[in-house]
């Protein structure tokens, strides 16, 4: 049988009860939730890292954290590192990317095309802003499109506001691949990434008259008590200087305005995407076409009196959608409770173009083909200083702390915080308690779950060390005329 196409969806920043399919009821979704109804909806898909860059070098590495060696925002991805395009490149799929890929630093992502991308056609944008750069096919499109937008953006940056459908940084993600689609002529399979921006911050701007079709229900209610008093202090840090700032500094209309933002693009992306499917459906490449849908992490929007996402691991930042849609689809949503990670996206590709189970283990091996119905025991996220504060700079002190979460329990472990300041980590019983309201960490009723976690993770963590990449961005060793004879045993003689 011939190899399927292959389709990735990307969105930046997803809840996952913001579709439908995952019980949402802020705005339709309807698109994404018929692909939903033909395929697999995996309801613990926890991220590998809640920033962006470690997150997606792990979907495209196939990689943990520690595999590939990026472990913030601004880290680099090492050169020796494939993305598995590489793979699908050499199997005979035509690739090709449209939009954002964000595996490096943002200003090396922008300007250098890492050497083991594996994209025939390659249109990479980071963001709708940020034009002073190499790679900005946004910004190229727009020069023919809408060159009076593309000035006016250029000046106002991220404080544009609403942007008009016919010139979006969505809209165009969406006619590049309807236009890539509908050029294969079926002698190569192919595989195509849509990667879109939203509904990541700045949240407004969506286009016009999406807010209107957001339902605001229980959208209205905003946190405002203290924190609880056994939260550990990298929590109560991201709640006083996280990169958005405090929710203290915003009234609630502002925050259910960003609530309602935020949803608006969350609409408009569903519309997108649904166009994209129609694309597939006229080349009449549906029922040949393997599709995924997922995110690099969630949104706190102001829940527990968090904005973004930053160092913790709470459902809302640390659970992301992921769908499967295989060819020929099947009657019905099949609901996995199996537990996966973005990484296991790269060894579904892989399965799906032919790869051996040997050949994917050798070179990802903590990764699993999502097609096989099965998942991990255990999940790790990891937050090594990865993200930013108030001041766009790391932490400093920094914070670390990791997360497992198996069948019933979740685990975040502070690496830093002393004990006498607040508790060094939280655990949540998912199954009585899925709204994290009760931290047993110091509680009796979580002393043999959180003794057998931090047993499992302290393994996982020597076992990632022993195995992981072993310099930062790559490692280049002296050739022999540049080695010292630097024994001063040897060198008196």
């Amino acid at each position: 049988m011939a190899p399927p196409n292959i389709l990735l969806i990307l969105t930046d920043q997803q809840r996952t009860d913001s579709l439908g399919c995952y019980g949402g009821r802020h705005v339709p979704t309807p698109h994404l939730d018929a692909l939903a109804a033909g395929g697999t909806v995996f309801e613990r898909c926890y991220v590998n890292s809640p920033i962006c860059t470690p997150s997606r070098a792990c979907l495209w590495t196939g990689k943990t954290v520690f595999g590939h060696g990026v472990q913030a925002l601004h880290d680099v991805l090492p050169a020796g590192e494939a993305l598995f395009p590489v793979h699908l490149q050499a199997a005979g799929y035509t690739t090709a990317l449209f939009g954002k890929l964000h595996v490096s630093a943002r200003l090396v992502d922008a300007n250098e095309r890492h050497p083991q991308a594996g994209f025939d056609v390659y249109e990479s944008a980071l963001s709708p802003y940020n034009h002073d750069c190499r790679y900005h096919a946004y910004r190229d499109w727009l020069r023919e499109r809408d060159p009076r937008f593309l000035r006016r953006l250029a000046e106002e940056g991220s404080d544009i506001g609403p942007i008009p459908e016919a010139v979006h940084y969505s809209t165009w993600v969406t006619e590049r691949v309807e236009n890539f689609v509908g050029q294969q002529t079926g002698a190569r399979p192919f595989f195509c990434c849509a990667s879109f921006v939203d509904p990541h911050d700045p949240y407004d701007d969506h286009p016009p008259g999406w807010p209107e079709r957001v339902a605001l229900g229980d959208l209205t209610r905003v946190e405002r008590p203290g924190g609880d008093g056994d939260r550990p202090a990298g929590v109560r840090r991201e709640e006083a200087e996280g990169a958005l700032g405090s929710v203290d500094e915003y009234t609630d209309e502002e925050i259910v305005h960003m609530r309602r933002s935020y949803y608006a693009s969350v609409g408009f992306l569903d519309a997108c995407i649904g166009r994209i499917l129609g694309a597939l459906q006229r080349r009449g490449v549906r029922e040949r076409t393997l599709i995924l849908f997922a995110s690099d992490h969630g949104d706190m929007l102001g829940q527990r009196r968090l904005l973004g996402k930053g160092a913790h691991f709470y459902e809302p930042c640390a659970r992301v959608p992921l769908l499967l849609w295989e060819p020929g689809g099947r009657r019905g949503a099949a609901r996995s409770p199996a537990l996966v990670q973005p990484h296991d996206l790269a060894a579904t590709a892989l399965h799906a173009a032919g790869y051996s189970a040997d050949w994917i283990r050798a070179r990802m091996p903590a990764a699993i083909p999502l097609q096989r119905g099965t998942g991990h025991e255990c999940v790790f996220g990891v937050y090594r200083n990865s993200g930013i504060n108030r001041q766009k700079t790391f932490w400093d002190p920094p914070i670390h702390c990791t997360m497992v979460r198996d069948a019933r329990y979740k685990l975040t472990a502070y690496h830093d915080a002393p004990p006498a300041v607040a508790g060094p980590g939280e655990l949540y019983d998912l199954a009585r308690d899925p709204g994290e309201t009760r931290n047993l960490w110091a509680k009796p009723a979580g002393a043999a779950p959180r003794a057998a976690l931090l047993a499992r993770l302290e393994s996982w963590l020597a076992q990632e060390e022993k195995a992981g990449a072993g310099g930062r961005g790559g490692r280049v060793f002296p050739p022999p005329e540049h080695w010292l004879r630097n024994n001063p045993i040897h060198r008196a003689r």
